[in-house]
């Protein structure tokens, strides 16, 4: 009888083993969300704070209702537990389709599968420009707000002169990145684009410095958005500058006018600014925004055929003159399009 009865009682032990571990092995391939939320494109999103231990997290999602019941939660532990996962839980926020399984969230959590935002900076923007997108971009930490400029540039320790030294790009960051670190990121791969792109510099270069570069790569960005003209149009401020020619790239006296504006007035032209190359030779004083990687390598690398002028052509791009008496033609077409164009 009592063999019996501890055979019984192991036979019981053992179904109820073999009951768990099938009921454990249904759940972890089980969607976690599906009693949630319907369709395949809803999610929940969740945060894991720094320093939260396993515990922490399965009431966490118990509170969210990931788990359907405290059976559900103690499963999440023990997969963790075999996996032998519990103190390499990477800090962040997730993301969690109606799709994921418990496996899923596992392989997320050690993998630190963090939901990425991102912040763009646009070619051409200024330094203004990007301090105003940071300010309202919702996800990044606001270490910089309520600064001034000056502030801003003595916190990161930047060239006094800001403008220009910030890489047009999509910089990608997770929870708790800052507005700062965005800017110093942006500022060192600037600085090593320049780098690099100066080493590569053309022989016959007639530019004499890496800020140089920087300073005309702004204005060929601000001039013309077709990358296939920029190295010629390069060529043409260089000769200019060669010849102690003014360089009368209008984007730098927008730039140095006290409001921003986009069309010039004569009045404009005429007022004196650092930045009015109307009015003064050689290159402004500072870049006038962020160039791109192609303005750059124009900067660098210019294409010399012996164009000394250009006007826009009213269609996106520029036509190139080699004296003034084929320029004026070119601007007097221009006009005319302009007036047919308007009537």
């Amino acid at each position: 009888m009592l063999s019996r009865l501890l055979f019984f009682i192991g036979a019981l032990f053992a179904g109820a083993f073999a009951f768990v571990c099938y009921d454990f092995y249904c759940f972890i391939d089980k969607p976690l969300l599906s009693h949630l939320i319907s369709g395949h494109n809803q999610s929940l999103v969740f945060q894991v704070p720094p320093s939260t231990s396993l515990k922490q997290l399965s009431q966490k999602l118990a509170e969210l209702e990931v788990f359907s019941s405290k059976k559900e939660q103690r499963y999440f532990e023990w997969l963790t537990q075999l996996h032998q996962a519990s103190g390499v839980l990477k800090m962040g926020e997730y993301e969690l389709s109606s799709l994921h399984t418990p496996k899923d969230l596992l392989q997320k959590l050690i993998n630190g599968e963090v939901i990425l935002y991102g912040f763009t900076i646009v070619e051409g923007w200024s330094f203004q420009d990007i301090i105003a997108a940071l300010e309202k971009h919702p996800k990044l930490e606001k270490k910089l707000a309520h600064l001034s400029s000056a502030e801003i540039i003595q916190k990161l320790n930047l060239p006094l002169q800001p403008e220009g030294w910030f890489y047009p790009s999509t910089y990608y960051f997770s929870l708790g990145f800052s507005d700062e670190a965005v800017l110093k990121k942006a500022n060192q791969l600037m600085n090593k684009t320049l780098s690099e792109e100066w080493q590569n510099r053309s022989p016959y270069l007639l530019l004499n410095s890496p800020y140089e570069c920087l300073i005309l790569a702004s204005i060929i960005e601000k001039e013309t958005a077709l990358v296939s003209e920029r190295r010629v149009m390069s060529g043409v401020y260089q000769l200019r500058l060669k010849s102690k020619m003014l360089l009368q790239a209008d984007p730098t006296v927008l730039y140095g006018l006290p409001e921003r504006k986009k069309k010039l007035t004569k009045i404009d032209l005429q007022t004196d600014t650092p930045y009015n190359t109307y009015k003064r030779t050689g290159l402004p004083p500072t870049p006038i925004a962020a160039p791109s990687l192609s303005s750059i390598r124009a900067a660098c690398q210019p294409d010399f055929q012996g164009y000394l002028y250009f006007v826009a052509t009213g269609n996106g791009g520029h036509y190139f003159s080699k004296d003034l008496a084929e320029h004026n033609k070119a601007v007097m077409q221009y006009q005319r399009n302009q007036n047919q164009s308007q009537n």
